[in-house]
């Protein structure tokens, strides 16, 4: 077998032929160079073949040693590892038997896990079941505790109650003489109404028979013109019914009637007729001598108020306007504002404006807002008002109620206000600060300071169904609608000096009270009252007494009224009117602070201003630009039934700018 290093030669030797066949013939010269090369390339592959075979010897003595160890290792391995299987055998049946053990603890323990599981949903169960009658106890327990303070209430209330009974009792018995002799006067006086309706019935009589006799007279003579009206005007027909009724008496009433009221024998005004009627009515009535003749001058005289009178010398071609007919009477009486549509119908059938206050709502009726603004420009308006402003604004009705229901009835009866309202809190929470620049905010702190005082006021920026809200948190808080910005700084004006005075007058409260009231409530207030008549001096029967005392919360509107109207009976006071008005009142008070801040706000802005400003705020967008651009006539050509309010509202401003 040839060696490797033969195996090479050969192989370069190959080489060395096949390059001289494909080479082309070269010089001797050049063949004896590489011949010599050749050699000694030979000489010096065969060294290091030479080299390689002894490193092959080498490393087959090496393979051969590893050969062995490797056998050894293989022979140490099996020994090992069936060593390691033995163990392995061994610590497995040991963890065989662990787990059959532990298999066995788990299956024990699993049943007394259901065991506990069972147990602890029957706790659960027992345990809710505890809950809700804890929950239940709770709520006996605050229904007992307030019954226990209604109790002590009532504890406390009946034995004042007593000791005014007892000292009703001592006055009983002072009175007792004061009767008797009562008594006799009343003896004595009724023999003289015994004279005097004899005296009446011969009055009567003779009224009669000069009716007979000038009925007779004048057939007699020839017929002549009536002096005071014709037959077809409304003071003739007034005239001729009331004669008719009470005879030569119904003259003398109509003649005083109209000198009480300052209306001329010929005045032929629909409205002076309207007002005559009105003011005869009751002192008509209680003269009447039958019911026959109190039906008919009723009946005569809701004619003569509903009749749309038009005297033919007063006829005119002309078509009347559109807004006088559409003007609403004013259902509440409010002071300082006698008829607001009449004076309106007035202005606006007026050929010819007066002053500049009746030439500024002529324009914003009839033209628009800015119109209006500049006719009212010849009136003064405070640019910097301070406290002074507040002089004249508060009305004594008003401020009798709020001091009576805040300061008396309330905290007396142990009820209190909750401020704010929970719509006020919500629009609150999403609230933001105004930026530094507003000026509405920087307005609403001027009027705070200088006109209330009020120094800590926090004026927010929030969105809801408002334009200006606010109330006390118990710090007072004014919260102006995001939108605000674009109304112009009269209307925002407007809109802030009300609320600031509504907060100011606690009109805020007031509506708070009559919004949180309940029956328990009206209750303890009816309660309060009776109370207050004693401690006042009034004796109530021991009836009223006992009907009082057993009211629960539960009785209708119409049994409240009629307890209240039974103690207004027997001590009419006008703290009773009031609690009546606030317990079953519709709106109890609502139009009288409406009034007494939009008179407040009015002072600041002018009529413009505010009526665009309540328009802004209680109509559409359309109908605000329309009043702004055409006039606020439009509210009332077509007037909607759910905007009578807004209507109401603005003939009381533009009437009020009047007086």
């Amino acid at each position: 077998m040839p060696s490797e290093v033969d195996l090479l030669d050969k192989k370069s030797h190959d080489q060395d032929d096949r390059g001289r066949l494909m080479k082309p013939r070269r010089s001797s010269l050049e063949n004896e160079d590489l011949e010599s090369r050749l050699i000694e390339l030979n000489a010096e592959l065969r060294r290091e073949n030479e080299k390689l075979v002894r490193e092959l010897e080498e490393l087959g003595s090496q393979n051969v040693e590893m050969a062995f160890q490797i056998g050894e290792l293989h022979e140490e391995l099996d020994r090992r590892l069936q060593q390691a299987t033995r163990d392995f055998e061994s610590e497995r049946e040991q963890l065989n038997n662990q787990l059959l053990a532990r298999e066995d603890e788990n299956l024990t323990l699993g049943g007394r896990l259901q065991e506990a599981r069972r147990e602890i949903e029957d706790l659960q169960g027992a345990l809710e079941e505890a809950n809700l009658q804890n929950a239940r106890l709770k709520e006996e327990s605050r229904v007992l505790r307030q019954e226990n303070q209604d109790l002590e209430i009532l504890q406390r209330e009946l034995e004042g109650l007593r000791e005014a009974q007892a000292k009703a009792g001592e006055r009983e018995q002072e009175h007792a003489a004061e009767i008797a002799a009562l008594n006799e006067r009343l003896a004595a006086q009724e023999s003289l109404q015994q004279e005097l309706q004899e005296s009446r019935l011969r009055v009567i009589l003779l009224e009669e028979h000069l009716t007979d006799f000038k009925r007779q007279y004048l057939e007699q003579l020839p017929p002549t013109p009536e002096k005071t009206s014709t037959p077809t005007s409304a003071q003739g027909r007034l005239a001729r019914l009331l004669e008719e009724v009470l005879g030569t008496t119904g003259r003398v009433l109509l003649e005083k009637t109209r000198e009480r009221c300052s209306i001329q024998e010929d005045s032929t005004d629909p409205e002076d007729a309207r007002r005559l009627a009105q003011a005869l009515k009751d002192p008509a009535l209680r003269l009447c001598r039958s019911p026959e003749h109190r039906q008919r001058l009723e009946s005569g005289l809701a004619e003569l108020e509903e009749a749309d009178y038009r005297p033919e010398e007063a006829s005119s071609p002309t078509a009347p306007l559109a807004l006088p007919e559409s003007l609403e009477p004013d259902p509440q009486e409010l002071p300082d504002l006698a008829d607001p549509a009449g004076r309106l119908r007035s202005l606006l059938e007026s050929p010819t404006p007066g002053s500049p206050r009746e030439q500024a709502i002529l324009a914003l009726i009839r033209e628009g807002l800015d119109p209006a603004l500049q006719a009212e420009s010849q009136v003064a308006v405070p640019e910097d008002p301070g406290p002074e402003v507040l002089q004249g604004a508060i009305e004594p009705t008003l401020q009798g109620a709020l001091d009576y229901l805040l300061d008396e009835a309330m905290p007396r009866s142990g009820l209190t206000i909750a401020l704010p309202s929970p719509e006020f809190a919500a629009w609150q929470a999403d609230s933001s600060e105004p930026s530094a620049q507003s000026p509405s905010a920087q307005m609403a702190h001027r009027i705070a300071q200088q006109v209330f005082s009020m120094e800590n006021l926090q004026v927010r920026m929030a969105s809801g169904e408002f334009l200006a809200v606010a109330s006390r948190t118990p710090e007072p808080i004014l919260l102006l609608h995001q939108d605000l910005e674009e109304a112009s700084s009269v209307e925002v004006r407007y809109l802030v000096a009300r609320e600031l005075f509504a907060l100011h007058r606690r009109h805020v409260e007031l509506s708070a009270a009559v919004r949180q009231v309940d029956g328990r409530a009206r209750a303890r207030l009816v309660r309060r009252a009776a109370a207050f008549l004693i401690e006042n001096g009034a004796e109530l029967s021991s009836q009223l007494l006992g009907d009082t005392s057993a009211l629960w919360g539960s009785e209708p509107p119409e049994r409240i009224g009629a307890l209240l109207d039974e103690m207004h009976r027997t001590s009419p006071r006008e703290e009773l009117r009031i609690l009546k008005e606030f317990l079953i009142g519709k709106e109890p008070f609502k139009a009288l602070m409406e009034w007494e801040a939009d008179r407040f706000a009015l002072r600041l802005c002018g009529p413009g201003s505010a009526s665009a400003a309540l328009v802004r705020e209680l109509a559409d967008p359309a109908q605000y630009d329309e009043c702004v651009r055409a006039g606020f006539q439009a509210l009332f050509q077509s007037p909607r039934p759910e905007q009578r309010g807004l209507r109401l509202r603005l003939q009381r401003i533009w009437a009020g700018y009047l007086a």
